[in-house]
């Protein structure tokens, strides 16, 4: 349904103003979406002209395939390359294929118009007023129409795409909308085969099985907000390779040892413990794994930048986010962010270099709570994977913690071996062993450092008095190789 811009002028010279103000887009405003699956777009128009009776808009531009693999970085938003408004609130939405979705702003319930015809095949699709309602958005009582489109190849209807909806309101524009720079989501002329075109578009897959984008408040967080921690607040994190077997996990225990003012935020110090396996020369069994104990200290600065500082899916922004409002994860109700970092540099996908790619998850307050690398060509395509398995934060404790012994030498709880009491409200712990064995044990704080240590044999009274408040994990060592470990929590 292409149309020539100076016929239309002519058309809609005499046509009356409407007063229902309704409007599609709000050009002074950056809006932000999200779909079932937590992706967020962001719609926001960069310039406006107008030409007689007719506004132009011109979205931020998205980089998309011309010929792989370069890519085209003047392509269309997801609502189009350009959006026209003409005097009676008809807006036409330029999509994939240089044509022209229509939609009637001020239309009334029940009415009926051509959404979106081709030119030759007999396909079109009709759009209708099917429900006008109030709805509360962003905490505003708003009006709201339902645009519901049905799909006709000639007399036949196209049942993939029939009962779509997209919802109009008086004050926010669209608040539920599916992809309109795609639409209608197949080839000119050929209803049979939907998404075929999008094979190899930088942002197609979120366009597949027609997922609605629905308006939301974005919270986008300080850094200073995202990372919120105190002197004594630990972190428990677990490094899990995932592309061969025969690697063990890899543990790190960091605790907030000092917190510096800087402009405009904060700087924390952080002191890491770590335990990485070390593997044991080939040779017949047993082979035990044993883990090396290494220390550091890295800086988080927590300043006023914006946690989102990339536009969604905006030309040169590597960044893909996810936004999952008010999460219950990690024992806080905060906002939880998710950000993949797609490879693309200058104009090229290189396929052909060790490409790192990533996926991380921050948590408003906790910061980092989840890391995915990969590296495209490493001999044995390395990847793992970082999970924040427990915290403590304002003395707020969240998940659990452990040390690493691995499966060839830990034996569960042995018979004969208590620790009491636990909780521990005195000054002593009592440990027995079954008499006549050697036994060795080894006291750990939350953070890996060792902090006590002795031999058994029968029976044992530990002094805790110069113990911290918190959790703390025995492990005794038996001479048959045996290990029983137990975390025991000092009050």
């Amino acid at each position: 349904m292409k149309r020539l811009i100076p016929i239309l002028l002519l058309a809609i010279s005499s046509t009356p103003a409407i007063a229902q103000d309704y409007a599609c887009v709000l050009p002074a405003d950056t809006q932000y979406y999200i779909n079932g699956n937590n992706y967020l777009r962001g719609m926001r128009i960069d310039s406006t002209a107008i030409s007689g009776d007719t506004t132009f808009y011109y979205p931020f531009k998205t980089p998309r395939y011309s010929s792989y693999p370069k890519l085209d970085f003047n392509g269309g938003s997801w609502m189009g390359s350009k959006i026209l408004k003409l005097k009676d609130g008809t807006y036409w939405f330029i999509n994939h294929w240089s044509d022209t979705v229509m939609i009637k702003s001020q239309a009334e319930l029940n009415d009926k118009w051509m959404l979106y015809q081709e030119d030759t095949s007999g396909i079109y699709y009709e759009a209708e007023i099917t429900a006008i309602d109030t709805m509360t958005l962003l905490g505003v009582v708003d009006s709201v129409k339902t645009i519901t489109i049905t799909g006709y190849n000639k007399s036949r209807i196209i049942s993939t795409i029939s009962g779509l909806t997209f919802l109009l309101s008086k004050k926010n524009g669209f608040v539920a909308i599916h992809d309109i720079y795609f639409f209608p989501y197949h080839h000119p002329g050929d209803d049979s085969n939907f998404f075929d075109v999008m094979v190899g578009d930088y942002y197609s897959f979120i366009v597949q099985s027609f997922p609605k984008f629905s308006l939301i408040d974005l919270n986008n967080p300080l850094r200073s907000e995202m990372f919120q921690y105190n002197v004594g607040d630990i972190f428990f994190t677990v490094d899990k390779p995932q592309s061969w077997n025969g690697t063990d996990d890899i543990y790190f225990y960091d605790s907030v040892i000092a917190v510096n003012i800087i402009p405009n935020g904060r700087e924390y110090v952080i002191h890491r413990t770590s335990h990485s396996p070390v593997y044991p020369p080939p040779g017949p069994p047993p082979r035990i794994v044993t883990y090396d104990t290494s220390y550091s200290t890295y800086t988080i600065k927590a300043d006023s930048t914006p946690f989102i500082t990339e536009f969604p899916e905006e030309s040169g922004n590597e960044y893909i986010y996810y936004y999952y409002p008010n999460d219950t994860s990690y024992c806080t109700a905060n906002d939880l962010f998710g950000v993949d970092i797609d490879q693309i540099i200058g104009d090229v996908v290189h396929h052909s270099t060790d490409v790192v790619t990533s996926t991380q998850k921050f948590k408003v307050g906790v910061g980092r709570v989840y890391y995915d690398i990969y590296r495209v060509l490493h001999p044995r395509g390395f990847s793992f994977r970082r999970y924040l398995e427990y915290y403590r934060i304002g003395g707020i404790d969240c998940g659990q913690y452990y040390f690493p012994l691995t499966t060839s030498n830990i034996a569960k709880a042995t018979s004969g071996i208590n620790i009491y009491p636990n909780p521990v409200s005195g000054n002593t712990v009592y440990i027995d062993v079954p008499s006549g064995g050697l036994y060795e044990m080894t006291v750990y704080d939350i953070v890996g450092k060792e902090v006590g240590k002795a031999h058994l044999n029968g029976s044992y009274s530990l002094d805790v008095s110069g113990y911290t408040s918190g959790l703390y994990l025995f492990v005794i060592k038996g001479a048959d190789g045996s290990i029983h470990q137990e975390k025991v929590s000092v009050l």
